[in-house]
């Protein structure tokens, strides 16, 4: 009778190199993200006045909320691709997996954050020195809801139970003491 063979678990050592390895792969998905969220968003415009730069009109402001909505929606979506990809790689990690696909999705989100709003996005300190009172200036990347920041967690953690389900559990082989007339086959 052949037993089934299943993947042995891995150790605590090539468990902490995994969940590096995500943090790696955390930072890089970041830098995509960030760059993704400063192209796809688009800031509105504002007027530039003696007492600074001001919105004008609903659709401004409604830009304005939509830049939070674009960072939520990027991060779900690199998220889940994060987590289905380290769900299906990180099996023999059992649990690892999961702590792994937050610690990526925790250094994802902050540096694509920053990255946005510093390094990527407009920056209207830079026009406003250029620019003259009535000029329309452009307003940097901003995340208006600390909800926003919840995408890139929510859509890994959901690509983990995506991959999970696709797992198989091992089989057990049957006790030698069960009789065949008693153990379904």
């Amino acid at each position: 009778m052949e037993q089934p063979v299943d993947e042995p678990g891995s150790s605590l050592h090539e468990r902490a190199l995994f969940v590096l390895i995500a943090a790696l792969a955390g930072a890089l998905l970041g830098i995509i993200g960030g760059y993704l969220w400063s192209v796809i968003a688009d800031p509105p415009v504002g007027v530039l006045t003696e007492r600074g730069v001001f919105l004008t009109s609903e659709l401004a402001y409604n830009d304005a909320v939509v830049m939070s909505l674009w960072f939520l929606m990027i991060g779900f979506c690199l998220g889940l691709l994060a987590g289905v990809g380290l769900g299906l790689v990180g099996r023999r990690h059992g649990v690892a997996v999961v702590v792994a696909v937050l610690v990526l999705c925790g250094i994802a989100c902050g540096l694509s954050a920053w990255l946005g709003v510093e390094l990527f996005g407009p920056d209207p300190q830079a026009q406003v020195a250029d620019s003259s009172v009535g000029d329309p200036i452009t307003v940097a990347l901003d995340i208006t809801t600390k909800i926003a920041y919840l995408g890139w967690p929510i859509g890994g953690l959901v690509g983990v139970l995506v991959a999970v389900s696709t797992w198989t559990r091992p089989k057990l082989p049957r006790p030698q003491w069960v009789s065949s007339n008693v153990w379904p086959h």
